[in-house]
């Protein structure tokens, strides 16, 4: 069984300025090996000794601070919203689409008890890049292939929970791996054409950041909620980031209506919970096959989502010529060793599907 030391950091590497703090703060840098997120390349660290850089986190923090100061508040953007038709869903989808072909969602997707809110994760997002971004606009345009302006980005639409992959955890593990583990939010951030640029998520029990939005000079305290923002590839499709687009695409690829209102479920560690994958549930089974096992299978219940980087995505379903990897962690604060239990609605070991006609 491969066993893992994580400080916080997911696959890809440092991904933002607080990431950037944090690691110093936990990390000896030459036992760092990291590699470009969109390569889908893994990223480890094998120590984790709590080596303190008072004066480097200092200088970007004040550096921070002058930054969220300066800046004004963004426009909203002009991104349609995704529409789904009533003949597309039956059952419970089609009792919570609204006339507006819009889900009525539940209140445990929008204000999560004891956790940051809908509306409390759309503006941590667009602050949280316009405070990042001198250090990180490079990447994103990269990532991105075209110009980004991070101050007229807004959400696109709805800020969208990410329910744990996992079962509950033991004891002894710290609020760091209890969060990194845990729910998550994911914001999608349009320019004022309403085109997808980037996309942040981060810890859905970090309340703590919510602290810091109604005092426009302070920093947001993002250091312990395992926060991420990525460049989304123009190629990218935007249909993933919606419910009811991930609803009609799996209609529309599989013939088959859909009968839950789809559920986001974040993808396991180490991958990024913004490489979104949404479970549906079909009104009654349809002929698959792999495109990497080969394998033919029929499927009430499947993903719909990215696979293993932003220019992959599709039907998706648990690949049956790959065992499910089951990996082990150390916890970087106390040392706990411990092996997270994926649920049976995990999207892990996934492949690309797509619908097997008579």
């Amino acid at each position: 069984m491969p066993e893992y030391i994580w400080c916080g950091i997911r696959q890809g590497g440092l991904t933002n300025a607080t990431q950037f703090v944090k690691a110093f703060q936990l990390l000896k840098e030459d036992n760092m090996m990291s590699s470009d997120r969109r390569s889908g390349m893994d990223t480890r660290f094998k120590d984790h000794s709590r080596a303190q850089q008072h004066t480097g986190a200092v200088l970007l923090l004040f550096t921070l601070a002058i930054i969220a100061g300066a800046c004004s508040e963004p426009p909203s953007v002009n991104a349609p919203h995704a529409l789904l038709k009533p003949e597309y869903v039956t059952g419970a989808a089609a009792s919570a689409l609204q006339p507006n072909g819009r889900f009525t969602l539940p209140s445990s997707v929008i204000d999560p008890v004891g956790q940051v809110s809908a509306e409390e994760a759309k503006a941590i997002a667009t602050r949280y890049v316009r405070e990042v971004a001198p250090f990180l606009i490079g990447s994103w345009i990269g990532a991105h292939g075209a110009t980004i302006n991070p101050n007229v980005l807004a959400p696109c639409d709805r800020a969208l929970y990410a329910s744990t992959p996992y079962a509950p955890m033991a004891g002894g593990l710290s609020e760091l791996s209890l969060r990194t583990f845990g729910p998550h939010w994911v914001v999608p951030l349009c320019a004022s054409n309403g085109q997808a640029q980037i996309v942040v998520s981060f810890s859905a029990l970090a309340t703590e950041v919510v602290l810091a939005l109604n005092s426009p000079k302070g920093v947001l305290q993002t250091a312990r909620a395992d926060i991420a923002a990525v460049g989304l590839p123009k190629a990218a499709s935007p249909a993933m980031y919606s419910p009811e687009s991930a609803a009609s695409y799996a209609f529309t690829k599989t013939g088959k209506r859909v009968s839950n209102v789809p559920e986001l479920v974040m993808t396991p560690m180490p991958q990024v919970p913004s490489l979104v994958r949404w479970h549906v549930v079909l009104e009654e089974p349809v002929s698959l096959r792999g495109l990497e096992s080969a394998t033919a299978r029929q499927r009430v219940s499947l993903f719909v989502g990215f696979s293993d980087r932003f220019t992959s995505s599709g039907l998706l379903d648990r690949n049956p010529s790959v065992a499910l990897a089951h990996l082990s962690w150390t916890d970087p604060v106390t040392q706990v060793r411990f092996s997270p239990v994926l649920l049976s609605t995990a999207p892990a070991n996934l492949e690309l599907v797509t619908r097997e006609r008579p």
